[in-house]
Order: structure tokens, then sequence, then C-alpha cells
């Protein structure tokens, strides 16, 4: 568990993550019907650091800033 503490960041997950998160769930479901507040509250958050989702989560495929992985 240490080497995955010491190679992770923690990111909070504030008002605003959470707010677009509710839209982005929204919006997400008319393509992906499956995608859930989970999923848009990860998505917004790796947004909110510059950073891409590294995933094999089928809610993610074709999603933009998404490295899908099968």
């Amino acid at each position: 568990m240490e080497f995955i503490l010491a190679k992770t960041k923690i990111i909070d997950l504030t008002k605003e993550i959470a707010i677009t998160a509710g839209e982005t769930k929204k919006k997400m479901r008319k393509n992906h019907p499956n995608f859930g507040l989970a999923d848009a509250i990860i998505f917004e958050t790796a947004k909110s650091e510059n950073a891409s989702v590294l995933t094999g989560d089928e809610h993610f495929k074709g999603v933009e800033n998404v490295i899908y992985i099968r």
C-alpha cells in the first residue's frame, strides 16, 4: 500500500468538480447510457488536473482525454 500511496496524488473532490461531474453525467448519458456519476467524477477530476483517464472501463470507450486499454 505504501508503494501505491508514494506514486499516487490524492485529489479532493471540490464543489466545482462535483457540479461539473453532474453536468458531464447528463451529457455523456446521451451516447453512453451506463455512464454513471462515479465515472463523471473520475473524468472531471482528471480534467481538472490536465490529466487523462487510463482505464479498461467500457463506460469510457471513445471518450475524449481517455486512454482506453483492453
